[in-house]
């Protein structure tokens, strides 16, 4: 579901915003201001944001700088609901409304967000994840991934052709697996299940077996129905059960 985030102190504001943007294909959220919008971001995905600053707000702009630098955001699209426009119409993908009421002046922003859709259900999943802190982005293709291995502070990348490591840790790397088919089956592992060849179960375990080299990946015993579950919710994969 596509995720717009509206920051604006007025909770009749927030309420204006939301009717203007209501439907079926966005989950609304909201926030009072901009650092409780910023610690959101950061921990959630978000696709598209929405700022009611009626004076040019030092904070939103400030913000809306630090996302356009980001490598998850630099192409989210902003709106900026103000009442002046100098501050705002350098960066790309912002659109300013100046009526807040006014249904016509959300068309450009709404048509972007009808286009992100598009797209996004062409492809169906986010193909790429990107993980990022002050001093490393490391961008990982889905596809090639198998499984990912805990390795103290950093993380071990598994895929058909070997593996990497990048200097994320895994709980890092599990706050951008949503929308994704990665599952964390175990507090050291987490799984790609698109490439999942088959699992083994037995009566004290579970094993994960991929169809592109001899390794294996543990199932936590809190993790087996869950899993199971989120694998029967895909289409895209059959579980083959090995009884011993």
């Amino acid at each position: 579901m596509y995720k717009i985030l509206i920051t604006g102190k007025e909770k009749v504001d927030r309420y204006i915003v939301s009717a203007n943007l209501s439907s079926n294909s966005f989950v609304l959220l909201f926030s009072e201001n901009v650092s409780v919008s910023e610690d959101i971001c950061s921990h959630s995905h978000i696709d598209a944001f929405v700022f009611i600053s009626h004076n040019e707000d030092s904070k939103v702009t400030g913000l809306i700088k630090k996302l356009r630098n980001s490598t998850i955001y630099k192409h989210s699209p902003i709106a900026v609901i103000t009442d002046s426009n100098n501050n705002f119409l350098r960066y790309p993908l912002v659109f300013l409304i100046t009526d807040i009421y006014s249904k016509y002046e959300y068309l450009n922003f709404r048509a972007i967000i009808d286009h992100d859709i598009s797209v996004s259900t062409k492809v169906k999943q986010r193909r790429r994840i990107i993980i990022e802190n002050n001093n490393f982005v490391s961008m990982i293709d889905i596809s090639d991934i198998l499984f990912i291995e805990a390795d103290k502070h950093k993380s071990v990348v598994y895929s058909a052709d070997g593996f990497y490591e990048i200097p994320f840790s895994l709980k890092n790397v599990s706050e951008h697996i949503s929308d994704t088919p990665l599952f964390q089956c175990h507090r050291s592992y987490i799984v790609n299940t698109e490439n999942i060849s088959f699992i083994n179960k037995n009566s004290s375990s579970w094993e994960i077996s991929f169809s592109r080299t001899n390794k294996t990946v543990p199932v936590s015993r809190n993790k087996k129905h869950e899993l199971t579950t989120f694998i029967r919710n895909k289409n895209y994969l059959d579980m083959h059960t090995l009884k011993c």
